[in-house]
């Protein structure tokens, strides 16, 4: 139970930071996705099903607070959580390159589905080098952001073996 209460209390003040501070200390579209670190963190860290809970968890928490439409951010986040689960196990785990790597892999795909998302439903999207570049800066400083965070987690909430 003390793990569980662990995990929960840094979670939230990792989903707190992300949506209370870092908006307001950078500038629109180059902060830094730190749920999304999360959520591949867990899935490589814990796996399976508690993984994909808690990326839907997080997803729905990171609509409600404002990041998109509902219902998005719960999608992205539970794809996230069984996609990167798929790795566990498999690749090196000691290193913080790795998920870092998958944070900005999944910080791009989640761009992308948002934007097919949007498209789909009619909304006025515009898509070209300029919004392709804030894209690429974004899942950049993101991948940079989560080595402190991964690092963090890596101390504190150790992986499971698997």
């Amino acid at each position: 139970m003390r793990i569980f209460t662990r995990y929960v209390l840094i979670i939230a003040a990792v989903v707190y930071v992300d949506h209370a501070v870092l908006p307001r200390l950078l500038p629109e579209g180059v902060a830094p996705d730190l749920t999304l670190a999360t959520i591949i963190y867990l899935a490589l860290a814990v796996g399976g099903v508690a993984a994909v809970a808690a990326g839907f968890a997080l997803g729905l928490i990171s609509d409600l607070l404002g990041w998109g439409p509902v219902g998005v951010g719960a999608l992205i986040g539970t794809l996230a959580g069984a996609v990167f689960s798929y790795f566990r196990g498999q690749i090196y785990e000691r290193s913080l390159l790795v998920p870092a790597v998958f944070t900005a892999v999944a910080f791009i795909l989640k761009k992308a589905i948002t934007l097919g998302l949007l498209a789909g439903t009619g909304a006025p999207v515009t898509v070209g080098w300029p919004v392709v570049g804030r894209a690429g800066v974004a899942a950049l400083v993101t991948a940079a952001a989560a080595f402190p965070l991964l690092f963090l987690y890596w101390r504190l909430l150790p992986p499971r073996r698997p």
